[in-house]
């Protein structure tokens, strides 16, 4: 059975972006103030994240699961099935007793 994972990809973009910037320089008790105009430089990432997997591959990863799952139920019941309507000399012929045949249906359908 195929499971479904939701993947991220993650987009990241580097910007440089510019300003300007006015400084004061002033003395501390009444001096003098002088304005200086000075350019920066600020580099910032934006990072966006998206999922990688539609609605539609969702819809139809949920129909192959679906159809895996009931497959897999299909093999289960025919085995139980077979194995129920075989006499016990035939199943002890094949080294099986009735109480394990759910086992080995489970194991013939699912892998358990």
């Amino acid at each position: 059975m195929q499971l479904l994972h939701s993947s991220i990809v993650e987009t990241s973009i580097v910007q440089v972006q510019r300003y300007r910037h006015l400084s004061h320089n002033e003395t501390q008790y009444g001096g003098s103030d002088t304005s200086k105009k000075r350019e920066y430089n600020m580099a910032y990432v934006n990072t966006a994240r998206t999922g990688g997997i539609t609605l539609s591959q969702r819809f139809a990863a949920l129909r192959e699961n679906f159809a895996a799952a009931r497959a897999q139920r299909k093999i289960y019941t025919t085995t139980v099935n077979e194995l129920e309507m075989l006499s016990n000399r035939d199943l002890a012929d094949l080294g099986i007793s009735r109480s394990t045949i759910k086992s080995i249906a489970l194991e013939a359908a699912y892998g358990n």
